[in-house]
């Protein structure tokens, strides 16, 4: 087994498993964040708080200055909301395409918790991210 990664028993079996992924947040270690998520039993994973900030930023926002999909899709399915923004005013969404993560600006178009809030600012994300992403209009997913 990889360094880092845990199975399913020693997850459980851990009492601190909030404080596993918080220190993996805290490092930006989203490898092991991804590797946590993947291993926790469900009901594990649904006691997590996901939606938990360290300096300014959840794990959903570190996951998405990292690039990495996976995390951030389960992340999402895991209840962390796309929605939060962090110290700074950035919400996922604005980081994905300031940093030209084209996949991650699509998937969370797409996510249903991201879409009541686009609905309020359409035209705005839609300039938005065209801009970021250099192409000339969005995808009939807005």
């Amino acid at each position: 087994m990889p360094v880092g990664i845990m199975n399913q028993a020693e997850v459980t079996a851990c009492p601190s498993y909030e404080r596993l992924f918080q220190e993996a947040m805290r490092r930006g270690d989203t490898g092991r964040l991804l590797a946590l998520l993947q291993s926790a039993a469900p009901d594990t994973v649904e006691s997590l708080n996901v939606n938990s900030f360290y300096e300014g930023e959840t794990a959903l926002h570190r996951s998405v200055v990292a690039g990495n999909l996976e995390l951030v899709k389960l992340l999402v399915q895991c209840g962390a909301d796309p929605r939060l923004a962090t110290r700074d005013g950035w919400s996922a969404l604005h980081i994905a395409a300031f940093g030209g993560h084209q996949d991650i600006v699509l998937y969370l178009i797409n996510s249903s918790t991201s879409m009541f809030f686009l609905s309020k600012h359409r035209l705005f994300f839609s300039i938005f991210i065209a801009h970021f992403l250099e192409i000339g209009y969005m995808y009939d997913c807005i």
